[in-house]
């Protein structure tokens, strides 16, 4: 039974079949694949056969698919998941979970612990192969040796590598050479950190084709990323993430003379840095004061570390940022730096300043949780007051609330 407002009741009977589509829809867009609960789908379709009916018929319910592969605990021994009923019964379940689906573009999030065998992982992999030419969105967590090297994958367009234990004869054969939409890679550092895409040829990515990039991982070694950030010779923006050091974290010594080239990027435009630690503050540090974005128009940065690193970090800014300064004075052209967030900022006003003054093409400041030893009031009459040289400036914006900033910054942010 639904409720309106104005307290007047309806049987759920009673409804359109395109309106019940509708609310199904609403109720599963928040289904997450961390949930420890069967999938909202399954729930409503077995309510009723009219819900059932209405379920199955609504293809955009079905379009998105987490497979996450994981043993069962019964008693004092674990049980693989496909081993829970027939084989073959598991497997048409995930067949007629896409098949509901239509024709509709597919996300899959394929996900394996390694606990599962082997054969059976393969297997269930391999059931999903016809759907894939659907597939915009892919996640893959596995070994790499699960996966065949002949996908088919012409709508994809996002993809999220994670995989690890890798053969030691692996396939020569392109795997996502046959992606020509791709643009979007999410990869962990232990990929690139241990070149495993020069062992596992098979799943290399199409790098010069991405023009959004998300590193995240444990390495300290600037080189990863910097090396990376070129291999994508037509990125737009760059996303790296260095969270808190677990037991997986790479304690690889690097030496920083085989740095001294610096990387200049012809058309990266944005930059996010996200930090949680000491140590990824330094590989952060490396990093801005080797790279060189001309084309940088938009800069990110969050540190969760200790207060002091913020000092480290924005003095490498301003070294990257004077490079922008002196090179648009040579080609006698304004920068196009024009937006600079900044989130857990703590640190003296007076470095904000310099560069607000450096760049009179900064449009918008974003301030989330920071600190710089002067009062709201006059921080934002800082921000927001003319510049001298009004032929060269626009009325500059800023917010302290991720709410308040521009739509387009606000999906930028909460997607980092």
């Amino acid at each position: 039974m639904i409720i309106e407002s104005s307290k007047r009741a309806f049987r759920v009977q009673d409804l359109a079949a395109e309106i019940l589509s509708l609310i199904f829809l609403f109720v599963c867009e928040e289904y997450s694949m961390y949930d420890p609960f069967l999938p909202p789908q399954l729930i409503l379709a077995h309510v009723c056969l009219e819900w059932q009916r209405t379920a199955h018929n609504t293809p955009r319910l079905w379009s998105t698919l987490y497979l996450k592969l994981h043993p069962r605990h019964f008693g004092d021994y674990f049980e693989s998941l496909s081993s829970l009923q027939a084989t073959s019964l598991k497997y048409s379940g995930v067949v007629a979970w896409l098949e509901r689906s239509g024709v509709v573009p597919l996300t899959i999030y394929f996900l394996d612990n390694g606990i599962v065998p082997h054969d059976e992982v393969r297997a269930i992999f391999h059931s999903i192969i016809p759907f894939l030419r659907r597939c915009q969105k892919l996640k893959l967590v596995c070994t790499a040796t699960a996966l065949p090297s002949d996908l088919d994958l012409p709508c994809l367009e996002s993809l999220s590598l994670d995989l690890w234990s890798f053969s030691d004869t692996p396939s020569l054969d392109p795997g996502f050479s046959r992606a020509p939409r791709l643009r979007q890679l999410q990869i962990d550092t232990w990929l690139l950190e241990n070149h495993l895409f020069n062992l596992v040829p098979h799943i290399r990515p199409p790098f010069s084709q991405l023009t959004i990039l998300r590193i995240e991982g444990y390495t300290r070694n600037p080189l990863v990323y910097l090396r990376a950030l070129m291999c994508c010779k037509n990125l737009e923006r760059c996303h790296i993430t260095l969270p808190a050091e677990s037991h997986t974290a790479l304690r690889v010594d690097y030496d920083l003379s085989a740095a001294e080239v610096e990387f200049e990027h012809p058309t990266l435009s944005g930059l996010s840095l996200r930090v949680a630690t000491t140590e990824g503050v330094d590989t952060i540090t490396h990093i801005l004061s080797k790279a060189r974005i001309p084309r940088l128009a938009d800069l990110y940065i969050a540190i969760e570390s200790p207060a002091n690193s913020w000092e480290r970090v924005f003095i490498s800014v301003l070294v990257m940022l004077d490079f922008f300064a002196a090179l648009s004075t040579k080609s006698g052209q304004l920068p196009y730096f024009r937006r600079l967030q900044l989130s857990r900022a703590n640190m003296s006003f007076e470095y904000l300043r310099g560069v607000l003054e450096s760049f009179p093409t900064i449009t918008f400041i974003g301030l989330y949780d920071c600190d710089f030893d002067i009062g709201r009031e006059e921080l934002v009459a800082a921000i927001t007051s003319d510049h001298a040289d009004q032929e060269k400036t626009q009325q500059r914006t800023c917010a302290f609330e991720i709410k308040d900033t521009p739509d387009d910054d606000i999906v930028r942010v909460r997607g980092f």
